[in-house]
């Protein structure tokens, strides 16, 4: 299974890609929305994690652009706690968990288990 992970924050891209590769999942980063999209022409996923607010394009950008593509991906959102975007909205958007930072890696790798696996 292959996942994108997406977070301005290098070492939690880090952390998530070894979490995931104990499941089984190959990975790759993108450091900025734009950058997400750009991967997501290229590749398909099984699963995107991705943060919310990062420069270059938020995650919301990004699974609008899934959406518009005609791809319903899994995707688990983290919140930044900074965010105004209401859970609901995100729900709505075809997002399957969202958590807030700290991570809980426990509670995400749960999650891919119970959906993914």
């Amino acid at each position: 299974m292959k996942a994108l992970l997406v977070d301005d924050e290098q070492d939690i891209c880090e952390i998530l890609e070894f979490k995931l590769q104990m499941l089984g999942f190959s990975c790759d980063h993108a450091y900025t929305g734009n950058e997400a999209i750009d991967l997501c022409k290229k590749n398909n996923y099984e699963l995107i994690i991705s943060d919310i607010r990062m420069p270059q394009g938020s995650g919301i950008d990004l699974i609008d652009f899934l959406k518009s593509k005609g791809q319903n991906l899994p995707a688990i959102i983290f919140l930044t706690g900074h965010t105004e975007v209401p859970e609901q909205e995100l729900l709505d958007l075809g997002v399957l968990t969202i958590l807030e930072k700290p991570i809980d890696f426990d509670k995400l790798l749960s999650c891919v288990k119970q959906n993914l696996l």
